[in-house]
C-alpha cells in the first residue's frame, strides 16, 4: 500500500500534468475553464520565481523575461513532482544548451550548471565522516578499498571561466564590471575545472587544476585507493586526506 506522502506526490504530479498540458485540441480547450487558465499562469509565475531563486546569476545575464520564457519551455519537459519547487529545475542547463541562445552565448548553460550544483550543495543532507573507517588505510590490500566523498560534492569542466563569471555577478546589475565581463568571455578557451561541495552547511566553490580534476573524477568513479595512488602519483595522498577531512569532502574509506 502506498504511503500518504507518496499518494500526495502522485496527485500533485497528475494535477501539474493537467494544468500544463500541451494539448491544444478544442476538446481540451473547452474543458479548461478560464479560471484554470488563470491558475496556470499563476503557477508559471511561481515556477519562474523558483527558477530565479536557483539561478540568480543566470537571471542577471538574460533578464527576467527570458527566465519566464525558459520556465515555460522547461515545464513542457520537466514537471515538478515532489511537492517542493526547490527540487525542480535541474534540466534547465540542458534546455539552454539546446536553445537558440547557445549559438552565441554557450557560456549561459555552463553558468546555469554551476548554479544548479551550488543549489544542490546548499540543500544537500549533511554527511558525517565515519571516523572508524580511516583505519582501513592500514589494510594491506588497498585494491579493495575506495574513498567515499560527500554526496554534495560535484565537479565540472568548462571551456568558460564560469566561476569567475558567477563571482562577477554577486553584486547588483548596475555594479557589474562590463569591462571585466568582456575580458572573461573573450579568449578564454582553455579548460577550467571546478568543484562544488558543502562545508559547514554552506555551498562552496573551489577551482581545480587538471590533475586535481582527474583525481576527483576517478575518486567519484569508485577507483580503488591502490589504483588511485598508481595513476595519480603527483597527488600527495597524506596531505590530501587531511584536507579532505578538514574540508568535509570525505565521508568514509571502505
Amino acid at each position: 500500500m502506498l504511503s500518504d506522502s507518496t499518494l500526495l506526490v502522485r496527485r500533485q504530479a497528475a494535477l501539474m500534468t493537467l494544468i500544463f498540458s500541451n494539448d491544444e485540441s478544442d476538446t481540451v480547450t473547452d474543458r479548461i475553464s478560464q479560471g484554470l487558465k488563470i491558475y496556470q499562469n499563476n503557477l508559471l509565475m511561481t515556477a519562474a520565481r523558483a527558477i530565479s531563486l536557483k539561478y540568480p546569476v543566470l537571471e542577471q545575464m538574460v533578464s527576467n523575461e527570458t527566465i519566464v520564457a525558459f520556465t515555460n519551455q522547461l515545464l513542457k519537459k520537466e514537471l515538478p513532482n515532489s511537492g517542493d519547487w526547490a527540487d525542480w529545475g535541474g534540466m534547465l542547463p540542458a534546455l539552454i544548451s539546446e536553445s537558440s541562445l547557445a549559438d552565441d552565448h554557450a557560456y549561459l548553460s555552463e553558468v546555469a550548471r554551476l548554479e544548479w550544483f551550488v543549489h544542490q550543495a546548499a540543500r544537500g543532507k549533511v554527511a558525517q565522516l565515519e571516523v572508524e573507517t580511516l583505519s582501513n588505510l592500514t589494510e594491506s590490500d588497498l585494491g579493495s578499498v575506495s574513498l567515499h566523498l560527500s554526496p554534495t560534492l560535484q565537479i565540472m569542466e568548462s571551456h568558460f571561466p564560469v566561476y569567475e563569471l558567477w563571482g562577477l555577478h554577486q553584486v547588483p546589475d548596475e555594479e557589474v564590471d562590463e569591462g571585466e565581463l568582456y575580458r572573461l568571455l573573450v579568449g578564454n578557451t582553455a579548460p577550467h575545472y571546478y568543484m562544488v561541495f558543502q562545508q559547514d552547511y554552506r555551498a562552496r566553490i573551489q577551482t581545480l587544476t587538471a590533475h586535481e580534476y582527474a583525481w576527483f573524477r576517478d575518486v567519484l568513479a569508485g577507483m580503488s585507493v591502490e589504483r588511485l595512488l598508481g595513476q595519480h602519483q603527483e597527488i600527495d595522498f597524506v596531505s590530501w586526506i587531511e584536507q579532505a577531512i578538514n574540508q568535509q569532502w570525505l565521508v568514509a574509506i571502505k
